[in-house]
């Protein structure tokens, strides 16, 4: 457990890589660099067939900036409001050829894109980086960032010749839902935004193109209304649609309720059709109907892109203009563009993260890396779901009582003692301590259980199986046992276990006093989102969101892939630069074989020939996992 206080802890928020980060933005021109970038919502159509889907369709449209929006409340200078789209193979270039030429690089750092669920979109515009190399952060199939530049290069391009950096964020990391729950969340108008209707089972490249590549517009309205059918019935809607028919809402039979829905979907899609201009010879006796596909399909990707324009905007409005705090930290006012050093927030995560360090919460604490990081993260343990004596449980004929914990990580946050500061002291193997020290604050010790006494219905002791999995556990299997234990699991073991007795292990100890200021922030937030509430104002649901976020960055795991891409040499013109780009490639595979876990193919056309994911040294990641595993062991108090 031993550390270096210099290059293992650090204070929070100054990690090496953010003060590094911080300096790159620093240049000459300082007071010319804007403080946001130009920021436009999109959404892509594409195909769901074969190795490789491909867009058929984008929608994108310009979402207004604080400043956008203070022009037009003072002097009525409005903004662009226009949907823009584009269809076909090339909507993609398409595209990012008018972010090129929107792009100033006099005025502007770089053109921002959101989508909802950009992990799926990005694909579509990062097969068309073509100078510099992309960066790519992800967790899981989620994306958090990706950079990349583009130059436009078809002889067709009549605008701006710009060597534009693109960025893309996910709004799927700031809202954790469906898009079409934004509508509610924010308080849109609902009437604006129809249900969505599409039968994405028609998205294969045979209904979508014809044989040379054009877009086939048009098809027979039966298979159209066949694809709803098979789409939305089937043994899975019947699965779904259980719990409506076994509470016997209409009094069918599970076929008729089903029918019923079946029907109700069809009609809307064929009213959204008419409403649109969508069909041929509908009325007409005698010919067979068609739909305009295409038309159709892109009228939804249009209103995506709106509601989501429409969200994101309100979003920023909140943010900016709701968080208490102004009064106690000066002009404390957060740009959801500009998080301090001229970057996007990426995630709600790191947004209250930064709000919780503007408030002064994090003053005095540390974050860590290597060994002590690792110990630390060991006392991270997530919600207790269990049933009592961790037995299944089957009740007929009489309800069940739902107890519900109001805001439970911001009431541990509130109810808590407070963030942990200072740097930890160590508890050697083969130490003399023979228990808890009075003078410490906080303390993350391993034990060897000796004895424990009476067994609860539900325990509070738990350990870990060899295979990673969580056994909580009071009985005779968990005596001779090494498990963690903390300063909040203590006390409720001391409270509910009178003749526990155990030996410290090893571990870390504090004896410096806790920050109490997130105590009363966290009761800020929770007493205006009550606020809210009351009136039914939807901006309380971005504050429960809010709340819930703040601890997250501090129990971050560590990010061990790092994903690079390897040129493709056969889109080189030049015989010598193919073979340059070739040696290039071998170079890497020689210096980071060892590393390497996996090598994906990439679509053939594009610049990069291969994405090589490989292991990251993990000793570069900082966190806080002392702080928040002290929340979650509050939370279950």
């Amino acid at each position: 457990l031993q550390y270096d206080s210099k290059t293992d802890a650090v204070p929070y928020g100054e990690r090496p890589d953010l003060k590094q980060h911080y300096q790159n933005q620093v240049s000459g021109e300082e007071e010319l660099r804007p403080k946001e970038w130009p920021t436009f919502a999109f959404d892509f159509e594409c195909t769901t067939d074969g190795a490789f889907h491909e867009a058929f369709g984008v929608a994108w449209k310009y979402i207004p900036s604080l400043r956008d929006k203070k022009n037009f409340a003072e002097s009525g200078i409005d903004w662009d409001r226009t949907t823009y789209r584009s269809e076909g193979k090339d909507c993609a270039l398409d595209f990012l050829e008018y972010c090129s030429n929107y792009y100033d690089k006099k005025i502007h750092k770089g053109i921002q894109l959101i989508a909802h669920n950009a992990g799926y979109d990005k694909n579509f515009i990062f097969r068309h980086f073509n100078t510099g190399y992309p960066k790519l952060i992800e967790t899981g199939t989620m994306l958090k960032l990706m950079q990349g530049n583009f130059y436009p290069y078809r002889k067709s391009y009549k605008g701006k010749k710009n060597d534009t950096p693109i960025k893309v964020i996910d709004s799927l990391s700031f809202w954790g839902c469906k898009l079409e729950k934004t509508v509610t969340m924010f308080g849109l108008d609902a009437t604006k935004y129809s249900k969505e209707l599409v039968p994405y089972n028609l998205f294969t490249k045979e209904k979508i193109f014809l044989p040379n590549g054009d877009l086939r517009c048009y098809l027979p309205l039966s298979l159209f209304v066949d694809a709803i059918r098979d789409q939305e019935g089937g043994e899975g809607k019947l699965r779904q649609l259980k719990y409506a028919i076994d509470q016997k809402l209409m009094g069918l039979s599970q076929h008729e309720y089903l029918d019923a829905e079946l029907k109700c979907m069809v009609d809307k899609g064929l009213q959204n059709a008419r409403d649109w201009e969508c069909l041929i010879n509908y009325t007409v006796m005698g010919k067979e109907a068609y739909i305009d596909f295409q038309e159709y399909v892109m009228r939804y990707c249009e209103q995506d892109v709106n509601l989501l324009c429409e969200a994101w905007s309100k979003f920023e409005d909140m943010i900016f203009y709701e968080l208490p705090g102004r009064e106690v930290v000066g002009d404390l006012k957060i740009d959801l563009r500009d998080s301090g050093n001229n970057n996007a927030f990426v995630s709600i995560n790191q947004l209250a993260n930064y709000y919780l360090q503007a408030r002064g919460c994090f003053k005095d604490t540390y974050e860590f890396t290597g060994v002590p990081r690792d110990f630390m993260q060991r006392f991270v343990n997530g919600g207790r779901c269990m049933l009592a004596n961790n037995k299944k449980q089957l009740v007929r004929d009489r309800k069940i009582s739902d107890f519900d914990a109001c805001s439970l990580y911001p009431s541990a946050m509130k109810f808590g003692k407070g963030f942990i500061t200072g740097l930890p002291k160590i508890i050697p193997l083969g130490h003399k301590l023979t228990g808890i020290g009075k003078d410490w604050t906080h303390f993350m010790i391993m034990v060897k259980v000796v004895s424990f006494g009476q067994s609860r219905r539900f325990p509070i002791l738990s350990y870990r199986e060899k295979d990673g999995s969580r056994v909580y556990s009071d009985g005779q299997d968990i005596i001779g046992k090494e498990i963690p234990l903390d300063f909040h699991t203590y006390q409720d073991v001391n409270e509910h276990y009178p003749n526990f007795k155990f030996v410290i292990l090893y571990g870390y100890y504090w004896t410096t006093p806790r920050n109490t200021t997130i105590c009363d922030v966290i009761k800020e937030i929770y007493d205006l989102r009550l606020k809210y509430k009351k009136e039914k104002n939807p901006v309380q649901q971005v504050l429960k969101l809010f709340m819930n976020s703040a601890y997250g960055r501090t129990i971050l795991k560590p990010i061990d892939k790092h994903t690079q891409f390897l040129r493709n040499p056969s889109i080189a013109v030049k015989e010598t630069e193919q073979e340059e780009i070739a040696k290039q490639n071998d170079k890497f595979y020689i210096d980071h074989f060892y590393r390497i876990l996996h090598i994906y193919k990439m679509p053939a056309e594009g610049r990069w020939l291969y994405r090589v994911e490989s292991l990251k040294d993990i000793n570069e990641h900082y966190s806080a996992p002392h702080i928040g595993s002290d929340i979650l062991s509050m939370s279950k108090r």
